[in-house]
Formats: structure tokens, C-alpha cells, sequence
């Protein structure tokens, strides 16, 4: 998949010494482009705790957690996360509309939330989740 241009603008104020992380973005298949604007990776590797906020996008992002699916519903709140040891998040970001046809419903429903995958898609995501492992972080 060829990689997506641009920039982890989200990531707010990484500084040389703290950036223990990578982020890359990477294009969808053809057939998810109608719904799926890219997909993100999220990887890190950090000696001690370390705390970084991120500025929300407006969009629908479903990311691999600790083990489930996760559904970041669109927010206007900047949030952090606190990255710790080795792992990584594996996304996508939505188009504008694009989750609403897995949603059933309004996307505004889910504004401002966090919700697991299996709640909102009426299904068990652990599949999936199992797959995108945070044990199986690739190699950076």
C-alpha cells in the first residue's frame, strides 16, 4: 500500500529527546477508499513513562487497543496518552460520512466518546484485536 502524504501534526510539540515514537500513515485498499480516508500506525519505544497529547481530527477513528477495537467518535477536547515501554496503536481515520453505514445510525450519537468495538458493530472484535497484538509490535 503506498504511504499517505503528510505529517503526524496531531502529535503536539514532540521534541527531539522525547519522540520515542513513530507515526506513519499508509493508504487503503481500494475497496475500503469510499469510507477510509488512511490507515495509522502508531509505534514507540520509550525508557520511562511519557505523557503526549494529541489534537483530535474531526473524523471517526477506530483504533486497535489493549486488546479490542476501539471507536473514537469525533471530539473537539485535545487528549493525551501515556506511552509506556514498547508498543503500538494500529487506526483508521474515517471520511467524513465513511463510519456512518457500520454505525447504523448518527454519527453524532457517538460524539465526543470513546466506546468499545463490540458495543457499537454488534459483534466480538477480538479477533481482530488479537491480530494487531500489542505483544506483536513490529520491528521499528
Amino acid at each position: 500500500m503506498p504511504s499517505v502524504p503528510g505529517h503526524p501534526e496531531a502529535i503536539v510539540r514532540p521534541t527531539a529527546d522525547e519522540r520515542g515514537f513513530d507515526v506513519e500513515r499508509v493508504a487503503p485498499r481500494e475497496a475500503l477508499a469510499e469510507f477510509v480516508d488512511y490507515h495509522w500506525l502508531v509505534r514507540w519505544s520509550v525508557p520511562k513513562p511519557h505523557r503526549q497529547q494529541v489534537v483530535p481530527q474531526p473524523r471517526v477513528h477506530v483504533a486497535a487497543e489493549d486488546g479490542e477495537l476501539l471507536v473514537h467518535g469525533i471530539s473537539r477536547s485535545p487528549f493525551h496518552r501515556t506511552l509506556t515501554g514498547n508498543g503500538h496503536v494500529l487506526g483508521a481515520a474515517f471520511h467524513a460520512g465513511g463510519f456512518r453505514p457500520l454505525l447504523r445510525g448518527s454519527v453524532g450519537a457517538i460524539s465526543g466518546t470513546v466506546q468499545p468495538g463490540r458495543d457499537l458493530l454488534a459483534g466480538d472484535d477480538r479477533p481482530v484485536a488479537e491480530r494487531i497484538s500489542p505483544a506483536r509490535t513490529p520491528r521499528r
